[in-house]
């Protein structure tokens, strides 16, 4: 599990990494990814503790039948070519692909909850959230197609949205283009930005049943002291598997914080995050 101390050091590596120079493999223009050089980096151990961050944090992928450790961060994945540490030269990048169909369903999702049961739920929900966000500063995990912006005023640089459906955001994009720079495809679990500083965390559509206990302590990491978390829980069986991508951490840290009920579907969790 993550801790605060391990959550810096991460998004430091990050910050190292999207900050050095990548050239593209022109050999391999069918895989389309990059690279950057050990031999290109200033500092030499700097670049062995980025490659061994990638190794501690990433995730294992099997490509032509060979596994490789990726780690993904902001939309990006790394990986190396498995040597050890010291005799690493290279760390690869490329745009990190997501599994499930929202991409597919993102042009008819907002329909779906047109229906009367939803906008009842919709409904309480917005009656408890009031309207005080205008002059905070928010992340919203799973921005899906953008159900807190239809509802609320934000200016862009106040508002941060993470998605892992290209789709979805693209939805979202069409519906409110001054966002576009305000995004990030990728999940909560990969998601490591530079700044910090929010004082809203916002998981509707039950994307709180994603967090898990690693991703709550890097929520708690990029917000304030006085940071509050407003987020949606599935409560009814047949909402709380994911059919679509399967990838529900084991350990629903939020679950047990629902306060009340939303619908017959959903529960809130609502409080400090300090508290969660």
């Amino acid at each position: 599990m993550l801790t605060l101390q391990t959550v810096k050091k991460v998004i430091d590596a990050v910050q190292l990494l999207e900050a050095k120079p990548f050239r593209f493999a022109k050999t391999m223009p069918a895989q389309a990814h990059w690279y950057t050089l050990r031999r290109e980096w200033e500092n030499s151990h700097e670049f062995s503790e980025v490659a061994q961050i990638v190794r501690d944090y990433g995730e294992d992928e099997v490509y032509y039948y060979r596994k490789y450790i990726c780690f993904g961060a902001n939309g990006q994945k790394y990986w190396t070519m498995g040597e050890e540490i010291e005799k690493t030269t290279l760390i690869n990048r490329t745009t990190k692909q997501y599994r499930g169909p929202y991409d597919f369903h993102s042009a008819t999702y907002d329909s779906w909850y047109e229906r009367g049961e939803h906008k009842r739920e919709e409904k309480a929900l917005l009656d408890c959230l009031g309207n005080g966000f205008s002059d905070q500063k928010v992340l919203d995990i799973g921005c899906g197609t953008g159900w807190f912006l239809d509802h609320f005023h934000i200016e862009p640089e106040m508002y941060t949205g993470i998605d892992p459906s290209w789709g979805m955001l693209t939805q979202l994009v069409a519906k409110h283009p001054e966002f576009v720079n305000s995004l990030k495809c990728c999940s909560i679990r990969d998601f490591w930005p530079w700044e910090k500083g929010y004082d809203v965390v916002i998981a509707m559509g039950h994307s709180a049943d994603y967090i898990s206990p690693s991703d709550l302590e890097k929520i708690r990491f990029l917000t304030t002291e006085e940071a509050m978390f407003y987020g949606t829980c599935a409560i009814d069986a047949a909402y709380a598997s994911d059919l679509f991508t399967e990838v529900f951490p084991d350990e629903k840290v939020l679950q047990p914080k629902v306060s009340k009920q939303i619908g017959m579907h959903h529960g809130l969790v609502a409080g400090k995050i300090s508290e969660l």
